[in-house]
């Protein structure tokens, strides 16, 4: 509904403007009470019912994010039901876990835009002859990248706990 009253008006032109609108929707979707939205969300049961309504409207807006990436002049991305999905999900994800955490809500916003604009508008760029894994791997032939040194082997991670602490911030 948000969203819907805000582009009432209108789109902006530029790609990035787009998504800022987007974006400051489903900030102030999430500001509120963010620590309600996240209980709800991450630690209260789901219906089935409760879940399709979420999933339909993910696809509602995948399916309009990706009209206005066919259509729009600044998008660069192969294939803009992929982008659409993408741009989604990126939104979502990343407003939901850390609009909770003490985050600043216009530098989250920015950082989103400039993320997504970078992806949908990057020129793809071809290799040129004599690039590639030689280049990686250095023109000496010893495996090492100009100016990168070696870091020594500082053991692995032998313990799929450990992980999950890592994973949980644990």
């Amino acid at each position: 509904a948000l969203l819907a009253q805000r582009a009432s008006a209108g789109l902006p032109a530029g790609l990035a403007d787009t998504l800022r609108l987007f974006i400051r929707a489903t900030i102030d979707n999430h500001r509120d009470n963010p620590a309600v939205h996240r209980v709800l969300f991450e630690e209260a049961p789901r219906s089935p019912t409760l879940l399709a309504r979420l999933r339909e409207a993910e696809q509602r807006a995948v399916a309009v994010a990706a009209e206005l990436l066919r259509t729009h002049p600044e998008m660069t991305a192969a294939d803009p039901v992929l982008a659409a999905r993408i741009t989604v999900a990126t939104i979502e994800s990343l407003v939901h876990r850390l609009i909770t955490a003490p985050v600043d809500a216009q530098q989250l916003e920015d950082a989103i835009v400039e993320m997504l604009a970078g992806y949908l508008t990057r020129q793809t760029q071809q290799a040129l002859p004599g690039q590639g894994e030689q280049d990686l791997l250095g023109a000496a032939g010893d495996g090492q990248a100009p100016g990168v040194q070696e870091v020594p082997d500082i053991g692995g991670i032998d313990d799929a706990r450990t992980v999950q602490g890592i994973h949980h911030g644990l």
